[in-house]
């Protein structure tokens, strides 16, 4: 069972053995809407965040920080980061709202009403990057909000989004510039945030439901006790 159609591949490669892809999934509690969400009134452009905050990723906040910065806009991050610790890595910015952790079920609804899309960041971390899976994409689909990975061209979020390049915008880890042009375009025009949205929930509902994910590993454990 691999986590990732990349890891299953890379694991045929070295074993000769094929593997079953068994996406991360949502929980039975978690129920995705079948539409985005109605506009906010808020005019404050908002980019929702949400998992950990460490050194791999922090480049890519700190550079959406000073982008969204430029245009008015707010950057809304949950995690465990505490507000002293915003402040030793430069995230405690009047433009950034800090939250801690929520379960699934509650962070999908706050994300629906309170941002108007998505960020994911990925660094380089070998092959890790390149055949995990982030969850968190598992959660942010589920929304119906448009999302901005940021992450190297050689790595799983990277070759997700170029299978589904209508779910999501891709910029390369470290390329300011690309990540400017894809706030700047997002929040400058809502009907292409709601055609992502929409697109990142229909592939989302397909491949990180629960039921899928029940079905696929009693499948595969059926298939293997069969052939054993």
């Amino acid at each position: 069972l691999c986590i990732s159609p990349y890891m299953a591949a890379y694991f045929e490669q070295q074993y000769g053995v094929p593997g079953t892809v068994l996406y991360p999934c949502r929980g039975k509690d978690v129920i995705s809407s079948d539409a985005p969400p109605e506009p906010r009134a808020s005019s404050v452009f908002t980019i929702g965040y949400a998992g950990s905050v460490h050194a791999e990723v922090l480049p890519a906040l700190r550079a959406l920080v000073k982008v969204l910065e430029t245009i008015g806009g707010r950057l809304l991050i949950f995690s465990q980061l505490s507000p002293s610790n915003a402040n030793a890595l430069g995230l405690l910015m009047p433009h950034v709202n800090l939250e801690p952790a929520i379960p699934s079920v509650t962070l999908i609804q706050r994300l629906r009403s309170e941002s108007d899309a998505l960020f994911l960041a990925m660094a380089d971390v070998g092959l890790n990057s390149r055949i995990c899976f982030p969850s968190k994409l598992v959660d942010y689909t589920a929304t119906g909000l448009p999302i901005i990975v940021s992450a190297p061209e050689e790595s799983s979020p990277a070759y997700w989004v170029r299978e589904h390049p209508s779910a999501a915008m891709l910029v390369g880890a470290g390329d300011t510039e690309s990540l400017r042009r894809a706030v700047v375009a997002l929040a400058n025009d809502p009907e292409r945030r709601r055609a992502l949205g929409v697109q990142a929930q229909q592939i989302g509902n397909a491949q990180f439901a629960y039921m899928r994910a029940r079905d696929t590993f009693f499948a595969a454990v059926t298939e293997r006790t069969c052939y054993r």
